[in-house]
């Protein structure tokens, strides 16, 4: 029983009893908010402050998001009328996330193509299924559906929070701190002219905190019975917008690029780390979001998903001293989806120090290639000419998992996703159960495994007959490297010296290789998903008919994608499309990350492995022999495994070509001729979109702000116009708290009307003569005089009563003073 009193204690002073009375004036108070002028101004400069984001937002249009103001009007909304219920927060902020949630649902149920609200509703959750399928995954996604949920999400949290904190709390500058946070955060990933609108969000943060000041002063005279000019919130908004006006002007002519220490750009290299492994997820996650303006330093993570317009900046990444010419290679992807590429199951192997051998032990026709590299950034994976076999730093590599596969034994056969030795393989297996039953020992399937096998384990029933048999491919004798690291974290102006090993075969020598792939390379690099649409597969068939080797499939597809057009600025795929089909069959553009997937898809379809590789292309030779390797350089191609000479580059991507030196073309030219060295840029067709770096006022940038700050000029006076009507209104038609405010709203009001009172006389005196010219309100004439007589002359505070019957009064008589004061103008 104590216990139980204790705990009701304690949730009682958490959450204390409400009184109906209680109750009934806070409801009150809240409605009495609402009514007031105060209050709607405030939630007036609110909205506009939160609605200066989402016009941030709609104007990048990463999504579909024509309701996002209409999602921040509902969370101002919510905000506001929870913002006064006398509950606990927790309780409050619960139904609030439940009003979000059903808002955010009916509008999100309106981007999709739906017969009703509660088909839409359906849509929305099947993708948002697919979609928290691919995050649990690491796969990839290119719906952007999700992304315009996370949008009104975030928009209506805005909006909610904002509303509570400035009338729960009374706290307008936490509102503006999430206001500014995200418009700066949305900001940063556009172009410089969209900055106008933080101007024009600026202009709004001091207005509304200008009012919310002189608001709360208000209420203090109030509290206290000073009198005060109804005029002064509207004085106050004109001066600060005056006073915001100068200031924004100011900020827009500031210098927005200061120089930054190595030390400041070391820290910030610091924390960025953390940041680029949710750049990366993000980039998997929502590949269908456009790129709306170049960002340092591209990100080469697991995925490399299929996305739309694509924006890379003119940063250098790092410059170079080569031995030959290449492409640096960051890393390279070999499992296929149609929504892009997946590093898959990986595993890390160190691999030391050490001086490499003068040339491949393992592969003929591979030649050393010497690096000596100064960075620009903070590289989380090592860029480098083809294989590395060497370095002044301790790496590590990524490597593919060996692959395992679990046979059971009573469905032997029935997987065609499997290789064909494997269900052989279990097919074997089920014969020696049937025939051994339980004397079958795990030691007997050792010896009846290929040597492309290793037995990982076994699995009996109750009986002790084989069930299950786990087995796995055993690694290649030369490690199958994705991607190299370093041990240590690498920072901006830091330099290493990498030595690795390209293929120097000619193309008479890969035609000759044949078709005898080790099995590691046909188990993972001939890997196709179902949803490869059938066209893409007759179309590959048909661009090799003729071919007669591997090497003559490889020039053929890469001839025929050469006929097509580049571009950057394209749709990304339908979120339940394939990128190549999107490629060939409904765009007919592209950039190197489409015509790289498209060679190596349409060689797998044809029994060739292959497998895209992600890096930079050579970059530019600068006039002291360096190679300088800009982000714009970014590139990704192709590269076709042949049995006895490992992995060779093609270039499928138009008007591209290999650096010279590189030997997968007909007519290999040597490093001093100087061919295929030209400035190689992703990015190139576009770079005049952009105009140099800065959030100043650029030419652009002004001319917008101009149009914004006319529209804002003629808002707010028209505002202006509106609120001082409005209070002027009230000035002369409001029911005041105190008896003197009653009667001064009477002088003023009879004296428009010519009955105003005369020089010397008393408010008495006054007040006959005005009963005499309108007697319909003598009494209620009478009743203000002598009160107020009463309480000013006599120093008799008016009760309660008094001053309602007062109020009552005013109200019965100031339409029939206005209506004498309009039939006297007019």
């Amino acid at each position: 029983m104590t216990a139980e009193l204790t705990s009701t204690s304690r949730w009682a002073h958490r959450f204390p009893a409400i009184s109906p009375g209680a109750l009934g004036h806070k409801l009150s108070a809240l409605a009495q908010s609402l009514r007031s002028m105060q209050g709607w101004v405030t939630f007036a400069l609110l909205f506009l402050v939160v609605l200066s984001v989402v016009w941030s937002v709609q104007t990048a249009n990463w999504a579909e998001n024509s309701a996002l103001p209409l999602v921040a009007l509902a969370g101002l909304v919510t905000g506001v009328a929870l913002a006064r219920v006398p509950l606990h927060g927790l309780i409050l902020h619960g139904a609030a996330l439940g009003i979000g949630s059903l808002t955010t649902l009916w509008f999100a149920a309106e981007l999709v193509a739906a017969g009703s609200a509660g088909q839409g509703v359906a849509r929305v959750g099947e993708r948002l299924g697919l979609w928290l399928h691919a995050a649990a995954t690491d796969g990839v996604s290119t719906d952007t559906l999700p992304f315009a949920v996370v949008l009104m999400v975030l928009t209506w949290l805005l909006g909610y929070l904002c509303a509570w904190f400035t009338f729960r709390h009374g706290k307008v500058w936490v509102a503006l701190v999430l206001a500014g946070v995200g418009i700066v955060n949305n900001l940063n990933y556009l172009p410089d002219r969209h900055w106008s609108f933080f101007f024009l969000f600026l202009m709004f943060a001091i207005l509304a905190l200008a009012w919310k000041r002189v608001s709360d002063r208000q209420r203090v005279w109030r509290q206290r019975n000073i009198q005060y000019s109804s005029f002064l919130g509207l004085h106050s908004l004109y001066n600060t917008f005056l006073f915001g006006l100068i200031v924004v002007l100011l900020a827009g002519s500031l210098p927005s690029e200061l120089p930054r220490s190595s030390i400041v750009r070391r820290g910030y290299e610091y924390l960025r780390w953390p940041v680029e492994e949710l750049r990366g997820d993000f980039n998997r996650l929502f590949a269908g979001v456009p790129a709306r303006k170049p960002l340092p330093y591209r990100v080469f993570d697991t995925t490399l998903p299929f996305q739309g317009p694509i924006r890379l900046s003119d940063e250098v990444v790092f410059t170079l001293k080569s031995s030959r010419p290449s492409y640096w290679r960051v890393r390279s992807y070999p499992t296929y989806t149609s929504q892009g590429w997946i590093s898959g199951a990986t595993q890390v192997v160190p691999m030391g120090r050490g001086t490499p051998p003068p040339a491949s032990e393992t592969l003929p026709r591979r030649e050393i290639v010497t690096q000596e590299v100064a960075l620009n950034f903070s590289p989380r994976i090592l860029a480098a000419a083809g294989i590395i076999q060497g370095s002044d730093l301790e790496l590590e590599v990524e490597v593919p998992a060996p692959l395992t596969y679990s046979l059971s034994v009573a469905k032997a056969g029935n997987n065609d996703a499997l290789p064909v030795e494997i269900r052989l393989l279990a097919y074997r297996l089920k014969g020696l159960v049937e025939k051994e039953g339980a004397s079958l020992s795990a030691a007997r399937v050792k010896e009846m495994l290929p040597k492309e096998l290793a037995l990982v384990g076994t699995k009996t029933d109750a009986t002790g007959a084989l069930q299950e048999v786990t087995v796995r491919r055993p690694e290649p004798g030369q490690p199958d490297i994705l991607a190299v690291r370093s041990r240590k974290r690498l920072y901006s102006s830091d330099r290493y010296a990498v030595t690795s090993s390209v293929s120097v075969a000619t193309p008479q020598e890969l035609r000759r290789a044949g078709e005898d792939y080790p099995t590691w390379v046909q188990d993972l690099y001939l890997q196709l998903p179902d949803t490869l649409p059938q066209r893409v597969i007759e179309l590959a068939r048909s661009l090799t008919a003729r071919a007669e080797t591997p090497y003559d499939s490889a020039l053929g597809i890469s001839q025929y994608l050469h006929t097509l057009q580049y571009s950057l600025d394209i749709p990304a795929p339908a979120y339940d499309g394939d990128g190549v089909d999107h490629l060939l069959f409904k765009v007919g553009a592209g950039y190197s990350d489409y015509f790289a997937s498209a060679m190596a898809v349409m060689l797998r379809t044809v029994g060739v492995p292959a497998r895209v590789a992600a890096g930079y292309g050579f970059g530019e030779m600068d006039a002291k022999g360096r190679v300088v390797v800009r982000d714009k350089n970014s590139h990704a191609w192709t590269e076709v495994f042949f049995p006895g000479y490992g992995w060779v580059e093609f270039e499928p991507t138009p008007g591209r070509e290999l650096p010279a030196g590189i030997a997968a073309a007909d007519d290999p030219t040597s490093f001093r001729s100087g061919r295929g060295l030209g400035s190689f840029a992703e990015e190139e067709p576009f770079l005049g979109d952009f105009g140099p770096s800065g959030r100043g006022f650029g030419s652009g940038g002004w001319l917008e702000l101009r149009r914004l700050l006319w529209w804002v000029a003629l808002g707010i006076g028209a505002t202006g116009l509106v609120i001082g009507c409005t209070m002027g209104a009230r000035g002369l038609l409001g029911t005041p708290v105190a008896v003197e405010g009653v009667y001064r709203k009477m002088t003023r009001l009879s004296s428009l009307a010519g009955l105003g009172p005369q020089g010397g006389q008393t408010p008495r005196e006054y007040g006959h003569g005005l009963a005499r010219h309108l007697p319909a309100i003598a009494g209620e004439i009478e009743v203000v005089v002598d009160t107020y007589n009463e309480a000013r002359y006599n120093r008799r505070s008016p009760s309660e009563a008094e001053e309602t019957t007062v109020r009552e009064a005013w109200r019965r008589m100031r339409r029939t003073l206005l209506f004498r004061v309009l039939r006297r103008r007019l």
